[in-house]
């Protein structure tokens, strides 16, 4: 159905931080930004901090409390270790945050049924949490808490330059081309990406465009667009920057095909912070867990490692002396915090996120699809999720629309420049969804929230997965967690990360 696009879109520049015009309006939306950019602010003001004059000793250093590292601290809760996450929360790009007891995404924010060949010791650590059980009819394994299954009636919705469809591509035609292509992979690229057989590693040193194109796709401008915003949404770049191992798994990584009713969307309200609370729960001597600890420095010493650690709560140098270290945040830090290894990710490059979420009454019940894509001239903005499809509205406090961006990595600065300056980006995405609905939400907007994630992905460009710099690591009780340690950007793939970093600590190789 044509719509009526009473706020012209079209019209609005690439970057929504300088286009906008408001009222006065419209400024007495209250704005929370959330983000963690100024945390390195740190390490220059550090200088000032007194050091602590006792030294602390464990065994294992774990840096990063995101999927990865808690993993690891799961697998080594027996363990003498310690974990120091820079942000206030455990999180990392699976953050979530709430509104007077309304919790809410502010990162990765869904997962799906797992297929029989995914990774055992990924399915067995779920397992043991009590968060999926094996499905014998339909050999999958599916969530015990089937109260986040989003029921596929509302699963998504796509607004395509106007217009309303099933799918973000819109020619059904052009669709069973795509398809007919990748059909062929069904099944055979599993998640971790470790697990695919070597006869398709040759997928990984071409773009997914150019591989469509070699297998005789014509491929239209406005369906590049398409496909470019499937990438975009779970990979962080277009189908010219990732390869086509990583497209093909896009597609082709679970059953759709022979088992598509059966693979169930799995959306908490927070997100896969549902995983975080799930696995540090679970973690024994929750303690070790410490947030706001932004790591350094990494020395190695004669036996182990000297680390310096900033409390940022304190404004003072914590000291430790450990045995072994799982570096599991983002690999650009390693410049400054263990540079020995930086050049093995030097190459990485990342996608920086902003997401923007709206709190409006629980009473003001728009169409509650879960995903609502949208394309349009602003190719950053993804759409939008409704919260009213997670939770029945008489559960919920509040409906939250959470929207998400997605941009180039040479366009960070902006997007930390939007930080200082949000309003007129989240005027931006309120226009957005005002359009696509029809009507100004405008007046019903109680709050807004703004995260911004400046390394939130790194994308799977060709040669970049099955390239575990573990091989090549500087000292062989320094391991590397992480899905920017040559994997592709979703959870399974960050618990197998961290699973197997722990081991690796215990039975480390020569190098």
């Amino acid at each position: 159905m044509k719509r009526r696009d009473f706020l012209k879109i079209s019209s609005l520049a690439l970057f929504p931080w300088t286009a906008c015009t408001y009222s006065q309006q419209e400024n007495h939306i209250p704005i929370k930004v959330l983000s963690d950019h100024k945390i390195g602010h740190l390490v220059w003001k550090s200088i000032f901090f007194p050091k602590e004059r006792a030294v602390k000793k464990h065994d294992i250093l774990i840096v990063g409390g995101g999927i990865a590292g808690l993993s690891s601290a799961y697998q080594l809760q027996d363990k003498d270790f310690i974990l120091c996450e820079a942000s206030e929360n455990l999180g990392g790009t699976s953050s979530a945050y709430e509104y007077e007891g309304m919790p809410f995404a502010q990162g990765a924010h869904y997962d799906l049924s797992y297929p029989q060949n995914y990774g055992r010791e990924f399915l067995n650590m779920l397992s043991s949490l009590n968060l999926i059980n094996y499905n014998q009819k339909t050999e999958l394994w599916d969530f015990t808490d089937t109260q986040h299954l989003i029921h596929p009636s509302i699963e998504s919705r796509a607004f395509v330059k106007g217009e309303f469809y099933d799918d973000v591509i819109t020619d059904k035609e052009f669709g069973k081309k795509l398809h007919t292509i990748l059909d062929k992979y069904e099944n055979q690229v599993p998640s971790p990406t470790r697990l695919i057989n070597k006869k398709l590693h040759h997928l990984n040193e071409i773009s997914f465009l150019d591989f469509l194109r070699k297998e005789g796709l014509n491929i239209p401008a406005e369906f590049v667009n398409q496909i470019d915003y499937h990438m975009m949404d779970d990979y962080g770049g277009t189908a010219q920057q990732v390869s086509a191992l990583a497209g093909i798994h896009y597609y082709k990584c679970r059953p759709y095909s022979t088992k598509k009713d059966n693979v169930k969307l799995f959306s908490p309200p927070q997100g896969n912070h549902y995983f975080i609370e799930k696995i540090s729960k679970n973690i024994l001597h929750k303690e070790r867990l410490l947030c706001q600890r932004l790591v350094k420095k990494i020395t190695p010493l004669t036996k182990g490692f000297s680390v310096e650690v900033i409390n940022a709560q304190s404004q003072k140098i914590e000291q430790f002396e450990v045995n072994k270290v799982i570096y599991a945040g983002t690999k650009h830090a390693l410049k400054y915090v263990y540079p020995q290894d930086h050049h093995l990710f030097k190459n990485n490059e990342y996608a920086p996120w902003l997401v923007v979420n709206l709190v409006l009454p629980h009473q003001e019940q728009f169409p509650a699809y879960w995903q609502n894509e949208i394309l349009s001239n602003e190719k950053a903005f993804m759409g939008f999720v409704n919260s009213h499809s997670q939770l029945r509205p008489s559960d919920s406090p509040f409906q939250v629309l959470t929207s998400y961006y997605c941009f180039q990595p040479d366009e960070r600065k902006k997007v930390l420049e939007t930080l200082d300056n949000p309003r007129p980006f989240v005027e931006n995405t309120i226009e957005h969804i005002s359009n696509y609905y029809d009507e100004d939400i405008r007046p019903y907007i109680i709050q807004a929230f703004i995260k911004g994630i400046g390394h939130a992905m790194a994308i799977p460009k060709p040669y970049f997965l099955l390239n575990d710099q573990n091989q090549h690591r500087s000292h062989e009780n320094l391991v590397y967690a992480g899905v920017d340690n040559g994997r592709i950007p979703i959870f399974p793939e960050a618990v197998d990360s961290g699973i197997l970093a722990s081991n690796l600590i215990h039975s480390p190789v020569s190098i």
